[in-house]
């Protein structure tokens, strides 16, 4: 299950480290998930960080978000099919981690000697923030 990663257009050059986040559908929140991502990406090359900046898409992430995360914020996009989650059938299942599996996908970014799990809970928050002040300031 390695996942070779390609060079974007932002250079051919392939880091030795990694910051990798998810992308999945079928949240309530998947577009703010997708603002947070990019927020957290330009927050990244903003501190100008010596390591690639990974995306782990599942494959119903739509292609015009995938193509904005490698052409405008210089992601490297990895396309997976979502993994089949085996508790989604228990009464008591919460539906929000249906395809939380997918994480396991870092474990395959084989060409990098360190990988960074990174979390968008910040991003998101600092987005909706901003979103609230604008509709306050209105």
């Amino acid at each position: 299950m390695a996942v070779a990663i390609e060079a974007t257009a932002f250079g051919s050059r392939v880091e030795r480290n990694a910051y990798a986040t998810m992308m999945y559908m079928g949240t309530p929140r998947d577009y703010e998930f997708y603002v947070a991502t990019r927020v957290m990406l330009r927050s990244l090359i903003k501190l100008r960080v010596a390591a690639d900046l990974v995306v782990i898409a599942s494959m119903d992430v739509p292609l015009r978000w995938v193509r904005a995360l490698e052409q405008e914020d210089g992601a490297k996009v990895v396309r997976v099919e979502n993994l089949n989650n085996p508790y989604k059938n228990q009464a008591n299942f919460d539906r929000r981690f249906k395809l939380t599996l997918n994480k396991l996908y870092a474990w395959s970014l084989v060409d990098y000697d360190r990988v960074k799990p990174t979390s968008r809970v910040y991003a998101l928050v600092k987005v909706l923030l901003i979103v609230e002040a604008t509709c306050k300031m209105e």
